[in-house]
């Protein structure tokens, strides 16, 4: 089965979930029915990529059918947040905050704007490029992600890798950007620069596997589905 994206990148070593992460969120995200991937990307970090219109929030406990976990105290189905044409909706089902103020109704998202769930955690919001709806969670409270990934990409029409601060994953190594994004259901990848995916040179957008190694003339990922 191939994963819904590509990607180009150098040469480095494989990143892997740590012990005990792997299993238990796999369950989790099986669960929830949804496909997601993690992109190890080297000197970088972790992002977890959710697909979906409607990703949920919630507790990261076993069993619980959630698309983000968060290792907090927060309830196990704490707040989801949904994308139509118009943007983002945050509906919260427990105590959730908004800038600050108390939100009990579904609320538009904007760029930057602070979610604050459960008087705990808080993450920023951010849909950093103007010409993709693809939006960025990172936590910047003192909690964690599980797998302890740094952002949750909500993954709309493309992902922009790059230099410049309006990527999705910013990676200031590189000289030029490399654009992930659906094809046929499936994840393929584009760069300015040739990609190497899984030992094979790729001129023109490839296809990733479940499990696949990245690289470019100065980057390199990983990408793993769950």
């Amino acid at each position: 089965m191939v994963a819904n994206f590509s990607h180009s990148a150098t040469h480095s070593t494989i990143h892997r979930f740590p012990a005990g992460h792997s299993a238990a969120l796999q369950s989790t995200m099986k669960q929830s029915g949804r496909r997601h991937f993690v992109i190890w990307m080297d000197a970088v970090g972790g992002f977890l990529v959710c697909r979906g219109d409607h990703v949920h929030l919630g507790q990261a406990v076993p069993g619980n059918r959630v698309d983000v976990p968060l290792q907090a105290d927060i309830s196990r189905h704490h707040a989801s947040i949904r994308r139509d044409q118009e943007g983002y909706l945050l509906l919260p089902n427990a105590r959730v905050l908004l800038d600050g103020q108390l939100i009990a109704q579904p609320t538009t998202l904007c760029d930057g704007q602070e979610i604050d769930l459960g008087g705990a955690v808080k993450l920023e919001f951010r849909r950093p490029h103007p010409l993709s709806a693809t939006a960025r969670l990172t936590v910047k409270s003192h909690h964690r992600l599980s797998p302890p990934v740094d952002a949750v990409l909500l993954l709309a029409d493309s992902c922009v890798i790059g230099p410049a601060t309006t990527s999705h994953i910013v990676a200031r190594q590189m000289t030029s950007e490399a654009v992930l994004f659906e094809q046929d259901g499936k994840l393929a990848m584009r760069g300015a620069q040739p990609l190497t995916i899984d030992g094979t040179e790729h001129v023109q957008p490839g296809l990733l596997a479940e499990q696949s190694r990245v690289s470019g003339e100065d980057f390199s990922l990983s990408v793993e589905s769950l």
